[in-house]
This record gives structure tokens, C-alpha cells and sequence, in this order.
């Protein structure tokens, strides 16, 4: 495998390829020019695929990782940095250890908590009892209160309990759910914005069971 210092050299000449390639295609309508432009982008992710994986390893190593590069375009040093997100499919599994594994939604637009299926809520004290996916009745420690205005001037108020689950290959503790009834949707659950920024991710509205997919940003500065 090659070092970084030369992969960031073979991306420094990806990069003035695929710039070269894109004027002409403008300028001329250059069909070739085009085609040779996409084959530098490819070069260029596959770079950068390499480089995370020896990012990740030094991490191992060294319990540390470089947080930028450089590159050389017309004698100028050109800083950037790698960012590397999970693309998210539309529907994904979460997996509840006291429901097991659920489809859920991915919604981006919803950027409060994730929601889980409950009906016939029972609050007493500190606690909520409901009725969930597959009739199956929890008792949960109320964490917090959430008001969610379903339209006509009514506002529902929710209780917010939490679970441990697995989600995109990790557990993650105490993640906050309110509930609410999802009979009438499809998936009986759904995954909020806020937790998607949590795992990195992007929606990928195309796709379903999509983990395991990233998207390679580079952002200049």
C-alpha cells in the first residue's frame, strides 16, 4: 500500500486531470475530455478510500489521526480535508432489546426525537405503561415531555422514555424515543435527524438497507 505522501501526490495529479478535462469539456463540448474527467473522479475516490483505511490504522497505532492534507496546484499549497459520511437508506433496522430487530423509517425532516408505535399509554408517577410493536406492553421511566402540534391548533403532548439499541453496527445507550401512535404508518418506527447526525449520516432516499455505504466529501479551506 502507499504511503500518504505519495497518494496525496497521485490526488494532487487526479485533481489538476480533472480539472484540465472539465474546461475543455465546457470550452468545447470535448465528449473524450468528459470521459477522461470521470475517470480521474473515479481515481480520485479510490485515493481517498485508500487514505481512510491508512487514516484508521494509524489511529489504531498512534491514538491519533492526521486531520488534513495538502496538495501542490500551480505552486500553491492547497489545504483540505476528508470527510467521510454513511449513506443512510430511506428504511434501515434498529435493533431494540426488548423488541429485537424493527424496520424503521429514516426521516431527515424530523429533527426532534425518534418516535416509537404505542397505544393505551397508562402514566403513574414517573413511569408510562403502553402497548407496542406486536401487542407487546412496556413499562418505561418517563425521561422527559415533548408537545408535537398535529395540525388544526392541537397539540399532542408525548412522553419520552429511552432504549438501548443497535443501530449501523454499534449500541448506543439511552437514546430517546417519544411515543406516539403508528398503526396507519408503514414502519413503526422512525429515526429523527438529530440521531442521524449522531451516526455521520446522509439519506440516500433512493435506497433501502443501505448501511455500510459511505459518501467521500472533500471540503477546501
Amino acid at each position: 500500500m502507499s504511503n500518504i505522501t505519495e497518494q496525496t501526490t497521485q490526488l494532487n495529479t487526479h485533481f489538476v486531470e480533472f480539472n484540465e478535462n472539465v474546461a475543455k469539456f465546457v470550452e468545447k463540448d470535448n465528449a473524450s475530455a468528459a470521459a477522461r474527467a470521470r475517470k480521474s473522479l473515479l481515481a480520485i475516490g479510490k485515493i481517498t478510500r485508500d487514505l481512510r483505511k491508512q487514516i484508521q490504522e494509524r489511529k489504531k497505532a498512534m491514538k491519533s489521526a492526521p486531520k488534513a492534507w495538502c496538495f501542490l496546484i500551480n505552486n500553491l499549497v492547497i489545504p483540505f480535508k476528508l470527510f467521510f459520511e454513511r449513506a443512510l437508506g430511506l428504511i434501515e433496522v434498529v435493533n431494540f432489546r426488548e423488541l429485537g430487530p424493527v424496520d424503521a423509517k429514516v426521516d431527515s425532516g424530523n429533527g426532534a426525537f425518534n418516535v416509537l408505535h404505542g397505544t393505551d399509554l397508562e402514566e403513574y408517577g414517573d413511569k408510562v405503561n403502553f402497548k407496542t410493536i406486536g401487542g407487546k406492553g412496556l413499562t418505561k421511566k418517563i425521561h422527559d415531555f415533548i408537545n408535537i402540534n398535529i395540525g388544526a391548533g392541537k397539540v399532542e403532548k408525548r412522553p419520552v422514555v429511552v432504549f438501548d439499541i443497535e443501530f449501523a453496527g454499534k449500541h448506543w445507550k439511552n437514546i430517546p424515543f417519544s411515543i406516539s401512535d403508528r398503526s396507519t404508518n408503514e414502519q413503526q418506527v422512525l429515526i429523527g435527524k438529530d440521531f442521524i447526525i449522531k451516526n455521520g449520516g446522509v439519506i440516500d432516499v433512493t435506497k433501502e438497507y443501505n448501511l455500510g455505504t459511505w459518501h467521500i466529501k472533500i471540503i477546501f479551506y
